[in-house]
């Protein structure tokens, strides 16, 4: 049975942030027609891109709260690590992270993610072959950073045994006036393919700048509440994105 246990959080002490806190939230499905409503949803306004997710086959990355990305658009690979917790290690700068915040459905999950990106044709067109090993995507600053990071996976990684789930096609607008919101607004929408079986999902996010963990978490707070208050029903049963990939995309299915 291909199960999801409950993540391990390794970093504890609070760090507040000096840089941006990207605030993020999944809403139903259902609220596609209203945010396409709301706001100016053309497809000439869109990004998109192919996202991936990586980790081994009985999810030993995600298990611990360190989550692998892939997002290839065009001709630019974007690889991001992030690991769920609010104390980033001593020996990386403030402005070198971003911190995210997640619902789901019933707290807040922070975390922090290093992202590298390349802009090469090659490195697109690598991060959809599905034999391509891990290691070729996540630069050695990042896979240190894991390694080093993370004692609870100490010894117990092999870069080569990390497998790909995905790809999901996402449809991206970016920097949406919501006046009734208040702030800037970004949508997301996931499409996920697998034979004869599909699954989307939408997120909504904002962004905002030199915040300490207690004006962002409240911030965060406020966020979810206007999202509801104007009709956006926060998908509050369902996993979060990353999961629900893992599920979609693992082997067998």
């Amino acid at each position: 049975m291909f199960e999801l246990d409950e993540p391990v959080f390794h970093f504890t002490t609070p760090t507040p942030p000096s840089t941006e806190v990207e605030i993020r939230c999944l809403v139903s499905a259902s609220c596609l027609g209203l945010l396409r409503k709301c706001f100016d949803l053309a497809e000439t306004n869109a990004v998109r891109a192919d996202v991936s997710f990586h980790d081994t086959p009985d999810l030993l990355l995600s298990r611990h709260g360190v989550f692998l990305r892939t997002r290839a658009c065009e001709s630019q690979l974007e690889a991001k690590v992030r690991l769920q917790g609010t104390g980033v290690p001593p020996d990386i700068a403030p402005f070198e992270v971003e911190y995210h915040i997640d619902w789901n459905g019933r707290e807040q999950i922070h975390s922090f993610s290093r992202t590298s990106k390349s802009s090469t044709a090659e490195s697109a067109e690598l991060a959809a072959t599905a034999k391509c090993p891990a290691h070729a995507f996540f630069s050695e600053a990042q896979r240190t950073l894991v390694e080093t990071h993370t004692p609870e996976l100490a010894g117990k990684i092999s870069w080569q045994n990390v497998r790909k789930f995905g790809p999901a096609q996402t449809v991206t607008w970016t920097n949406l006036s919501a006046p009734q919101i208040g702030r800037k607004i970004t949508i997301a929408h996931w499409k996920m393919r697998s034979r004869w079986r599909t699954a989307e999902i939408i997120e909504v996010s904002t962004k905002a700048k030199s915040l300490t963990l207690r004006q962002a978490a409240d911030l965060a707070n406020e966020f979810y509440r206007l999202l509801e208050l104007h009709g956006f029903r926060r998908d509050s049963t369902a996993p979060p994105k990353e999961h629900r990939m893992f599920h979609f995309f693992r082997p067998g299915s």
